[in-house]
């Protein structure tokens, strides 16, 4: 280890000298004696002292708080100097208002745990139920869309409608065709065996206000999409009455310009971003009118 220059050594003993609370020439003399040794002693017992009294402060302070809270908590005004003096303090000296023992059902329920508790468990109860509901509403949609989905399959068959020999242009039929179903509700007529049919909170009717029928129900469903093979089978029924209405009146949907060719047809049915279904059956209706065998 390399020696120290005087100036070195002289910031040294003044530090020792700082650190013992001693004079730099009692260091001095020390270190030039026979005990250099008794200054490492000092200093040994100094940083116990320091490390003593920061334990007596620490535990003060926590004592002081644990004091504070003994009196909001239970009314204790005494200080005791340790933790474990306090906790017997507590333990002797703090009654409760009310035995717990003789607590009436009313008394337990009117303390603000309880109702804490019982609002938790109520809310709890509350999400489970909305949960529950929105399962059990999300599985009766699905199975209603697929008995209706069912029907309309069958309807294709029993209304002789004629699909596309175009593979394409019968997957856009069809896409259009079931889609005509989505929010459609079903309802038992009171005291029949018969449905009547319900879509965004209205009832589905015919032109004199009469619920439509099952079969007429799913006979127009078709007839907005495909071809039929019997002419007769043409009638105004419809999803909604209002549509019939502007129809016979002459109200166009659809406000681009007809098609001309058999590409212009199926890139409009095609095209579900720019024309919702409304008017796409508008197209598909002119088609069938208006287009060559």
């Amino acid at each position: 280890m390399a020696l120290l220059t005087e100036d070195q050594q002289n910031v040294a003993v003044r530090a020792l000298a700082t650190t013992l609370g001693k004079d730099v020439s009692d260091i001095e003399t020390m270190l030039t004696g026979d005990k250099p040794g008794d200054v490492d002693t000092l200093v040994g017992q100094r940083i116990k002292a320091v490390r003593n009294e920061g334990d007596k402060a620490g535990r003060g302070i926590l004592q002081k708080a644990a004091n504070k809270v003994a009196k909001d908590l239970f009314g204790l005004e005494s200080t005791p100097e340790t933790i474990e003096d306090l906790l017997n303090e507590v333990k002797e000296k703090y009654k409760p208002e009310v035995d717990p023992t003789k607590l009436t059902e009313e008394q337990v329920k009117s303390h603000p745990a309880f109702k804490a508790v019982e609002k938790a468990l109520k809310d709890k109860d509350g999400e489970h139920q909305k949960e529950l509901t929105k399962v059990r509403n999300e599985s009766k949609a699905e199975a209603n869309l697929a008995n209706l989905t069912a029907k309309a399959i069958k309807a294709l068959q029993d209304n002789q409608a004629v699909i596309s020999d175009d593979p394409k242009i019968a997957a856009v039929q069809e896409r259009m065709y079931l889609e005509q179903l989505q929010g459609v509700e079903p309802k038992l007529i009171e005291g029949t065996t018969d449905y009547e049919y319900w879509k965004d909170g209205k009832r589905i009717e015919t032109d004199k206000l009469f619920p439509v029928g099952e079969k007429d129900f799913f006979k127009g469903l078709v007839e907005n999409v495909y071809t039929t093979k019997v002419s007769d089978q043409k009638s105004s029924t419809g999803l909604n009455p209002e549509d019939g209405k502007q129809k016979q009146q002459g109200e166009k949907k659809f406000k681009g310009e007809w098609p001309k060719t058999q590409q212009e047809y199926e890139a409009i049915i095609s095209d579900r971003d720019k024309y919702d279904i409304d008017q796409r059956q508008e197209v598909i209706t002119y088609w069938k009118e208006n287009s060559k065998s």
